[in-house]
């Protein structure tokens, strides 16, 4: 049985596509010409003696025109392909493999190919019905205005085109394009809302797991893609039982792997159904496959055969905004309870600790040998710090700090270390009591 996720998944690959918008604006051009075609035939020829500017033709010149317009639309698509390819070939080469899903996801590219794809063939169906005279005499006018105006609305799209690629291909685009959508998923997953969340308080107490009665294990080898925890929940609660999830969306798992455990009734049930696990990971719920696009355009950018600081900087923005939006939020418990108020479900999520320290050591082996992104670094940890709850600054005090040691060890000249000296007390003092907050932010105007 296909689950949900798996038809949510499907969905997105084909909106991902550039086969499936200009298919559609192709089988949309059929449909159009079947129509102007009908209202040619229903209305005849008198009503352009009106409107002779429209291409009052005979059926030799409406060849040549549709003729012209449909052998330019199909050499004009080539070259928008080819341009395409080329774009995204040196955005690949550029920002990294993993940036090609957000280029096949361009609405800007599907269309524009698909005006092209879909104008060529409306003139192709519409060349076939106009005859001679001597051959009964046919000239659809309204389908050859018609071909016009597409023509026309093609030649506005391929301007846009022309503008559309430099923009799409331009460093700060791609970051933002990235970061936008790091936002927008932490909106989705932090907190996660499934059955009823339980708080994380003192006096909620964890539930006994004996031995597990039921092992779900992977049906083959590939990245969770997404997990239907609402359908675990269900089926947990139908049995009676209690699950335990062992990986997250974005692991790794080769097949017969361990995936959660069953504690209770409920072996039956075939829980493998709401894992979905495909071929290359996926970002609807994998938030740190968003996360390793953003690390890896810095860690290219921080290369010494590429050496372009102010990307990595863009890049690190844009993380720092992410974990200033979910570190002002509660995370959820792991604990999920059913509609009886059982505790019916254990998930394994990322928490904000967790998210931070795989960021900061991800990055910090590249950063540490670079003055400008180092202190840039290091002073949007003392701006997010200021808006953090004391246990979260502590997070990124003591991941700036192993920045700083790195630091120090390459950064030898004497104004880099005191400018680091200077933000090493900076972070000491962000991270103290909300008294010395203040001077934190005054100490950090200095240095900056």
């Amino acid at each position: 049985m296909l689950s949900k996720s798996w038809f949510k998944e499907k969905w997105r690959q084909v909106q991902g596509s550039y086969w499936f918008i200009p298919s559609f604006m192709a089988f949309c051009a059929l449909l159009l010409s079947q129509f102007t075609l009908y209202y040619d035939q229903q209305a005849g020829t008198d009503w352009i003696e009106y409107w002779e500017f429209l291409y009052a033709t005979k059926a030799d010149g409406a060849r040549a025109i549709l003729s012209t317009i449909a052998g330019s639309m199909i050499g004009v698509a080539g070259v928008t392909f080819s341009i395409t390819i080329a774009a995204v070939a040196y955005a690949s080469g550029q920002f990294g493999p993993r940036i090609i899903d957000n280029f096949m996801e361009d609405r800007g590219n599907q269309i524009t190919l698909g005006t092209f794809i879909s104008t060529f063939l409306y003139c192709l169906l519409v060349l076939r019905t106009v005859r001679a005279a001597e051959d009964g005499g046919f000239v659809p006018y309204g389908s050859m205005a018609t071909a016009v105006f597409l023509a026309l609305a093609s030649l506005g799209v391929l301007i846009y085109f022309i503008h559309h690629i430099p923009e799409s291909i331009h460093v700060y685009h791609v970051v933002a394009d990235i970061g936008n959508q790091l936002s927008n998923q932490a909106d989705q997953l932090f907190p996660e809302s499934v059955g009823q969340i339980e708080n994380e308080r003192s006096d909620v107490a964890q539930p006994s797991l004996s031995e597990a009665t039921h092992i779900i294990r992977a049906p083959v080898s590939g990245y969770i893609q997404s997990i239907e925890r609402d359908n675990l929940l269900a089926l947990a609660g139908q049995s009676d039982s209690l699950v335990k999830l062992i990986v997250e969306p974005g692991d790794f798992v080769a097949a017969s792997t361990i995936l959660g455990k069953v504690y209770g009734p409920g072996d039956s049930l075939n829980y493998e159904h709401c894992f979905l696990i495909g071929r290359e990971r996926s970002p609807a719920q994998d938030i740190r496959f968003l996360m390793d696009k953003l690390v890896d355009i810095a860690a290219r950018a921080l290369s010494p055969g590429v050496n372009d600081p102010y990307t990595a900087i863009s890049c690190i923005d844009w993380l720092n905004a992410f974990f200033v939006k979910i570190g002002q939020r509660e995370i959820s418990s792991p604990y999920r309870r059913d509609e009886h108020g059982r505790i019916a479900l254990i998930v394994s999520r990322p928490d904000f600790e967790t998210l931070l320290a795989e960021y900061w050591d991800k990055l910090r082996t590249y950063v540490e040998k670079d003055r400008n992104v180092t202190l840039h670094m290091l002073k949007s940890a003392v701006r997010a710090m200021d808006v953090l709850s004391p246990q979260k600054a502590v997070a990124v005090h003591t991941a700036a700090q192993h920045l700083v040691a790195g630091a120090l060890e390459h950064l030898t000249h004497p104004r880099d270390q005191e400018q680091l000296q200077e933000l090493q007390k900076a972070l000491a003092q962000a991270n103290s009591t909300d008294s010395w907050r203040k001077k934190a932010q005054e100490a950090f105007q200095i240095t900056a």
